[in-house]
């Protein structure tokens, strides 16, 4: 996925409330304490891996069978 505009945030503010995140190549670009994502996932990806992590544990969806 690429974005229209940059998506950035200050990685400062993160650092205060739980440590700096993972921002690391090649998903983000680091310059002066600021985080552009260069790559992201599509909706469609991101509740797969909801739906087969904390959703699942959570019993919101239970295991499809084989």
């Amino acid at each position: 996925m690429t974005f229209v505009l940059p998506i950035t945030f200050d990685i400062r503010k993160c650092a205060e409330k739980q440590g700096v995140p993972s921002c690391e190549a090649p998903f983000f670009r680091i310059e002066d304490n600021v985080a552009t994502c260069r790559v992201g996932n599509y909706p469609q990806e991101l509740f797969q891996v909801m739906a087969e992590g904390v959703l699942k544990a959570r019993g919101v969806f239970d295991p499809v069978p084989d």
